[in-house]
């Protein structure tokens, strides 16, 4: 097995939470976040490995409950098709991956991933996370991402979703570290509280209602880019970019989303090496 370094590598994570109210919907989100995100976001890696590339290897695992073993399997397209079928069984864990040796393509490496939070829990998480390569073009991946969120979460009345760079994880914002929210209680009450914020966020229909609905959310000029979403909520892009998502950008979108965000004065972690990506402010005083 080859193993690839990327711990000084720029990445781009995205994670987006669904929840079990409509199960046939959160199958066929599943279904387009894998495969929209393998033919069109990382288009340029899935014809490489079509094209068996010696320098790109892709990988599946797929976990239909919590007592199967997280084995990786080389990708095939009998396997692909299997893996996408099995979306509909509510499985605990679906994933593709691949690397590209020497970093050559517009990515090094990418993930995209469907899971099921566990111990039974019927929510699910959509995860994709891609280190850069050194053909990763700014002016064209950047709205490749936005888009293809706004393609898949159309119709999928997300309840949270949020685009980071050079950070993120799967399944506790940078908002519940903050504040030492449980990740449990954080998802469960998504479409009570915004879960965080970041470059790109995704905000369920009932908070926007309570934020005044998308035109009050545009007419603020809080934020870059708003586009609603047909069955509900809106994304956001606070700026043209992730390096123009700067401290007064993090505020400005704090200012405007506060009034939905979890009480609670944010902390640093004990022992965590930097500051979280989050403005230092108990947001229940905009309540």
């Amino acid at each position: 097995m080859t193993y690839y370094d990327y711990s000084e590598d720029s990445s781009l994570h995205a994670v987006v939470c669904l929840d079990p109210r409509d199960p046939a919907g959160v199958a066929r989100t599943s279904q387009a976040w894998l495969k929209q995100g393998w033919d069109g976001l990382f288009g340029e890696v899935s014809r490489a490995v079509a094209a068996k590339n010696p320098d790109v290897a892709a990988s599946l695992i797929v976990c239909a409950t919590e007592r199967d073993p997280i084995r990786a399997v080389r990708r095939s397209d009998a396997r692909w098709a299997t893996a996408l079928n099995k979306i509909h069984e509510n499985p605990v864990l679906v994933q593709a991956a691949a690397d590209a040796e020497e970093k050559k393509l517009s990515y090094a490496h990418v993930r995209l991933g469907v899971s099921r939070v566990l111990d039974n829990n019927p929510w699910v998480r959509l995860v994709t996370r891609a280190m850069l390569g050194t053909a990763f073009d700014p002016a064209v991946e950047y709205d490749r991402w936005v888009d293809f969120l706004a393609r898949v979460l159309a119709d999928a009345d997300p309840a949270y979703g949020e685009v980071s760079h050079d950070g993120g994880n799967d399944s506790s914002t940078e908002l519940d570290k903050a504040l030492r929210r449980d990740r449990n209680v954080s998802v469960e009450q998504s479409r009570q509280l915004l879960r965080g914020y970041s470059w790109v966020t995704v905000v369920p229909q009932e908070l926007v209602h309570r934020l005044g609905g998308a035109d009050v959310i545009e007419a603020s000029g809080a934020v870059e880019e708003v586009r609603r979403l047909r069955a509900g909520g809106v994304l956001l892009r606070a700026t043209r970019t992730p390096e123009e998502f700067d401290d007064a950008a993090m505020r400005r979108l704090f200012g405007l989303l506060a009034p939905v965000l979890p009480p609670g004065q944010p902390r640093d972690l004990p022992g965590w090496p930097t500051s979280h990506r989050v403005v230092y402010e108990d947001a229940s005083i905009y309540h």
